[in-house]
């Protein structure tokens, strides 16, 4: 059965000037968006749905559109003021893709002689995701579980848990822990349960191991004093590996290079340089950016910022997450372009959107979609950017303190000492 994923009207990132509606509605009173990252098990069908109302004025109905990763996909309007619920049919690509439901007419005359026709608006309550519409009888997962077969059997377990097992524990599994899992297996039948029903206990008891929750490094060498340091085995290398760039498990290539002993044996260096090249390559490495990058530039602060609502009315929501998404494909095109470090600090391009444009004053880019742009001389760089100055910031004025302690944490790995005790009183 596809799976449906909603997600509330509260609970999803918003460009525009957005207010609280009855009904559990968000209204959209400027041109803007609504938009949410969903996670696409595997490509094919989705279809996706959204509640919504809106308030009619002018001349035309309120128009919609539908964007996925910054390409428009559908324009609709949205005839009358009932709440009503939407769906369209999107093809898309696995991964986490951004799905945008934009407001594109907003419309306001304060002078019009019927308060009913003064302002067009779109309020949203949910939006939600379903599918994939047509999935094949298995998922490609469970058919790599099964060995390619149809159905689960118990003559298969063994060899199931030896694979499952060996993943989850990012080494090939030791002889004790699988006849511990197949006592489990072997208590599930005598009991009369199904053989799916014991592959679910399997994964649990997985799950919940200290092998798969930690990425554990353990030698047989002495500790305390007499400990010394030993090299990575290449099962350690592989899981370095993925979690540094994915956050996830190694994939079937890195396990078969670990197996196979390549990681550390003969020109390991050029084998280690070709894998952190796939790996920076796939979509997965975006995890790479959002968490490795979001830490150490301290781009998870910039949520807790909020500059003055009087001093600047400009700043919303919509343009909070505009500043992040220019960090992150500036530090992404580093990242796959091969850059030297010294460009995080120099590089003459960045990545905007419209609003992110308008705030700069660069002229001639429109639309929701970010685009590379070239940069002066005086803005080159990650210390140029909006998301740093704005989270080095009070809310009222600048902070040079702020900044300066920034870059000596961030970007020199120095941080200024704590202040001296205060002085004793007299």
């Amino acid at each position: 059965k596809p799976l449906e994923r909603r997600v509330a009207g509260a609970k999803l990132t918003t460009k525009g000037r957005v207010y609280k509606a009855p009904g559990g509605f968000r209204k959209l009173v400027t041109n803007g968006s609504f938009r949410h990252r969903f996670a696409v098990p595997y490509a094919g069908r989705y279809r996706l749905r959204a509640r919504l109302k809106g308030d009619q004025a002018g001349p035309d109905p309120v128009r919609l559109g539908v964007i996925v990763d910054h390409e428009r996909r559908a324009l609709r309007a949205l005839e009358g003021e009932e709440a009503q619920t939407l769906a369209w049919t999107l093809r898309l690509q696995r991964g986490r893709r951004e799905v945008e439901l934009a407001f594109l007419n907003d419309y306001y005359d304060a002078d019009h002689e019927d308060p009913g026709e003064r302002d067009r608006n779109l309020a949203l309550a949910w939006l939600e995701l379903e599918g994939p519409l047509d999935p094949p009888a298995l998922p490609p997962a469970h058919r790599e579980l099964l060995g390619g077969a149809e159905r689960l059997r118990w003559e298969r377990f063994p060899e199931i848990l030896r694979s499952l097992a060996s993943r989850a524990y990012r080494r090939p599994a030791r002889k004790e822990e699988l006849q511990r899992l197949q006592a489990l297996v072997d208590r599930t039948r005598e009991q009369g349960r199904s053989a799916e029903e014991a592959l679910q206990l399997v994964l649990t008891a997985l799950l919940v191991s200290p092998h798969f929750l930690f990425r554990s490094e353990l030698d047989a060498g002495p500790l305390g004093p007499k400990a010394r340091r030993v090299p990575c085995d290449d099962w350690q290398l592989a899981a370095r590996l993925s979690y540094f760039l994915w956050s996830s498990l190694p994939d079937a290539e890195l396990r078969e290079l670990a197996a196979a002993g390549k990681l550390s044996g003969p020109g390991r260096d050029q084998l280690l340089r070709k894998q952190v090249a796939r790996l920076l390559d796939d979509p997965r490495a975006e995890a790479l950016v959002e968490l490795f990058a979001g830490q150490w530039l301290q781009l998870r602060r910039l949520d807790e910022v909020t500059p003055d609502p009087k001093l600047f009315p400009g700043f919303d929501e919509g343009l909070r997450d505009s500043m992040r998404a220019e960090t992150e494909l500036f530090v992404t095109a580093c990242l796959r372009e091969n850059r030297r470090v010294s460009e995080l600090l120099a590089a003459d391009f960045s990545f905007v959107d419209e609003r992110l444009a308008k705030h700069y004053g660069i002229q001639g880019v429109q639309g929701h979609r970010f685009r590379r742009v070239r940069l002066p001389r005086d803005r080159a760089g990650l210390l140029t950017h909006a998301s740093v100055l704005t989270l080095t910031s009070n809310a009222t004025r600048t902070s040079p303190v702020k900044r300066g302690k920034w870059v000596l944490t961030a970007l020199l790995d120095d941080p200024p000492p704590p202040p001296p005790p205060p002085p004793p009183l007299p």
